[in-house]
């Protein structure tokens, strides 16, 4: 079993936190690769979670899209708890440059752009927030970002969501511009430099 604070990797991790008030919260979490017969399964988690926050916080993608990743090979990776019920997602892609290439929103040059990868979707289920697993998914995106070689890492977060800013500006984030994004919804646009971890 892999211990949340010491490695990152697939297979089952252990979250143990201690909440300021001295609650000890433990989780098992079982983190997968998903695969492409998972589609409806993962629609249905997004939907969950649309319908769970405030909506300008969270955008999802349809059926369509998640196929096209699927196509595209990018990296869908799912914690799922004991029932096996999805709690955690993350969609990492290595796309060209286009809609969703945010490089180019942050201004850097065409061989930069091909350098870059995204965290497209970060999502936890809220009552699992507060275990770290969004940390732990930003710290295997930088696991994966190394391995497709990528230089940068680049995100969106919307400003009203303070704690998942907060998560990617201790990851080495930075705040590269605010642009009206995903259907008119304001975001703030982040990117890390891999090579500098």
């Amino acid at each position: 079993m892999i211990e949340r604070g010491k490695e990152v990797g697939f297979g089952e991790v252990l979250f143990d936190v201690e909440s300021p008030g001295g609650i000890r919260r433990i989780f098992v979490g079982f983190v997968e690769k998903a695969t492409e017969d998972m589609i409806q399964e993962i629609y249905d988690f997004e939907q969950f979670m649309y319908k769970s926050v405030d909506e300008d916080t969270f955008q999802g993608r349809d059926i369509e899209e998640l196929k096209e990743n699927f196509k595209r090979n990018d990296d869908i990776v799912i914690i799922k708890n004991k029932h096996n019920n999805i709690v955690g997602l993350m969609i990492f892609m290595n796309p060209p440059d286009d809609y969703y290439q945010l490089a180019v929103d942050c201004g850097l040059d065409k061989k930069a752009v091909e350098k870059t990868s995204v965290v497209a979707v970060l999502a936890v289920n809220d009552y699992f927030r507060g275990l770290g697993i969004q940390r732990y998914l930003l710290r295997l995106a930088d696991r994966l970002a190394k391995e497709n070689k990528s230089q940068y890492l680049c995100a969106t977060v919307s400003p009203n969501n303070k704690y998942s800013l907060a998560n990617f500006l201790e990851r080495n984030y930075e705040i590269k511009a605010e642009k009206i994004k995903y259907g008119n919804k304001n975001r703030y646009i982040l990117l890390k430099n891999v090579e500098n971890d």
